[in-house]
C-alpha cells in the first residue's frame, strides 16, 4: 500500500492552545490523516489561555494519527513588542530550518501567524525543496494593520505588501475567509482564479462534565449584549464602549466582554471612569462558561472597523450562530457578512464607527420581542454550512485538487 501524500500544516498555535486557529487545526489535521494523508503539524509550545500557559509538551509526539513537532520556543503573548518580534522570528527560522533538513513534504500549508514572514519563508524554502504550498490567509497584511491603525501607510507597509503579494502570486492556492477578502487580493492585482473562499468551521467544544460557576449572573429582566473574542484593534471595540456610555441610564442593558487582547487594559480603564458602569470585562473564560454566556445573550456583537471587511472576517459569527444567538453587526455595507445577516434574518446591521446608531439598535432590540425558538433555529440552520464535517471535506477536496495539479 502506497503511503499518502506528506502534508505539513504550520502555525504557531495548536491544541491544547485555546486560540481559535489552534483549536481549528486539530480536527483539520485528524480529518486529513483519516483520509490517508501523512500529516505533520509544526507549531510551538502552548501559551494561549490558562491551560496553555501551564503546559509544556514533548518536542515530538504522535496525536490521533498526526505527527506533532513543537519548536522549543514558547510564545510571547502579552509580552513586550521586542520580545514578541523575537519569538515570531524564532518560529519562522525554526520552521524554515525544519523544511530544509527534513524529508520533502508534498504540500505545505501556512497561515498568517506571524504575518507576511511565515508564508514568505515557507514559499522560499518550499520552492527550493519542490513542495506545493497553500497560503491560508486569515487576515490580509499589511492592509489589516493599516486599517486597524497599527501600522502607518509608509515605505515599510509598501514593502510588506510587495512581499506578501509576491508570496500570494507564487503559492499554488490562496485560501481566504470571504468574498470580500478575495476582492481585497484582487485590488493588489492577484487573479481570483487561484483564490479559494473557505470559511473557518465551528470547532465543537471539548466534552466537560465539571460544573463550573460562571462568577457573573445576568440580572432578571436585563438585556445582555455579548462580545466574545479577541479584544484587538481591528474589531472597533471603541464604538461598543461609546455605545455603552450612551446607554448608561438604561439600567436593563448590560454589556459583557469575554476574551483578551491588547485593548483589554484600555477598556478596563474606560469602564472604570463611567458614571454608571454597565460593562463587565471577564477576560479569558473556559468553554463551559462561554457556553453559559452565549445561552444567556440577548444580542451577540460582531464589529469591525470601517473598511476592515476586505482584510479579515470575524469567525466568531459562526460560534454565535451555532449557539442560536441573535447577531448585532456593526460592519460595512455592502459586505458578505451584512448581506448574510439581512438575507437570512439573523439580526440587525448598523454602520461601523457609529456608536449612536449601535446604541439605537441595541435599545430597539431591548424593547422589542424576545428571541423565540424560530429565531434560534434559523441561526443554528445558518451555522450548518460552517460545520466541521462540511469544511474539512472542502479542505480535503482542495488539497487533493492542488496536489493533482502539481
Amino acid at each position: 500500500m502506497n503511503p499518502g501524500p506528506r502534508v505539513l500544516l504550520a502555525h504557531r498555535y495548536y491544541w491544547p492552545d485555546t486560540a481559535p486557529y489552534g483549536r481549528l487545526l486539530k480536527p483539520l489535521a485528524t480529518g486529513l490523516a483519516a483520509a490517508g494523508m501523512d500529516v505533520t503539524i509544526f507549531s510551538t509550545q502552548p501559551f494561549y489561555g490558562a491551560a496553555g500557559r501551564q503546559t509544556r509538551l514533548p518536542i515530538r509526539s504522535r496525536e490521533d494519527g498526526v505527527r506533532v513537532i513543537r519548536s522549543r520556543w514558547i510564545g510571547s503573548r502579552g509580552q513586550r513588542q521586542l520580545v514578541r518580534l523575537s519569538a515570531d522570528l524564532a518560529f519562522v527560522v525554526a520552521l524554515a530550518w525544519h523544511l530544509m533538513i527534513r524529508k520533502r513534504y508534498d504540500l505545505v500549508t501556512v497561515s498568517t501567524s506571524p504575518p507576511v514572514a511565515a508564508a514568505l519563508a515557507v514559499r522560499l524554502v518550499s520552492r527550493i525543496r519542490g513542495s506545493t504550498m497553500i497560503y491560508h490567509c486569515q487576515d490580509l497584511h499589511p492592509e489589516a494593520a493599516i486599517a486597524g491603525g497599527v501600522l502607518k501607510r509608509n515605505r515599510l507597509a509598501k514593502l510588506l505588501q510587495c512581499l506578501d503579494s509576491w508570496t500570494c502570486a507564487r503559492a499554488e492556492r490562496v485560501v481566504v475567509l470571504s468574498a470580500d477578502m478575495r476582492d481585497g487580493l484582487a485590488q493588489r492585482g492577484l487573479g481570483t482564479g487561484k483564490v479559494t473562499v473557505l470559511q473557518n468551521f465551528i470547532v465543537p467544544a471539548p466534552p466537560n462534565t465539571d460544573v463550573i460557576e460562571i462568577g457573573w449572573k445576568k440580572a432578571p429582566g436585563s438585556f445582555l449584549v455579548l462580545f466574545a473574542g479577541n479584544l484587538g484593534r481591528y474589531q472597533g471595540l471603541e464604538s461598543i464602549m461609546a455605545a455603552a456610555e450612551l446607554l448608561q441610564d438604561r439600567r436593563q442593558i448590560h454589556f459583557v466582554f469575554v476574551g483578551e487582547g491588547v485593548l483589554l487594559p484600555e477598556l478596563l480603564a474606560r469602564a472604570g471612569k463611567m458614571r454608571r458602569c454597565n460593562v463587565s470585562l471577564l477576560g479569558f473564560q473556559p468553554q463551559p462558561i462561554l457556553d453559559q454566556l452565549l445561552a444567556q445573550a440577548d444580542a451577540a456583537l460582531v464589529t469591525l472597523k470601517p473598511g476592515m471587511h476586505r482584510y479579515c472576517y470575524p469567525s466568531k459569527t459562526q460560534t454565535y450562530l451555532a449557539a442560536g444567538c441573535r447577531l448585532l453587526a456593526a460592519v460595512d455595507e455592502p459586505s458578505e457578512l451584512a448581506t448574510m445577516i439581512r438575507a437570512r434574518q439573523l439580526g440587525e446591521v448598523c454602520p461601523p464607527d457609529r456608536p449612536d446608531l449601535l446604541a439605537q439598535a441595541i435599545l430597539g432590540l431591548s424593547g422589542g420581542p424576545i428571541m423565540g425558538p424560530d429565531d434560534c433555529l434559523r441561526a443554528r440552520r445558518a451555522a450548518l454550512e460552517f460545520s466541521e464535517q462540511v469544511i474539512v471535506a472542502r479542505w480535503l477536496g482542495l488539497i487533493r485538487a492542488v496536489l493533482g495539479a502539481a
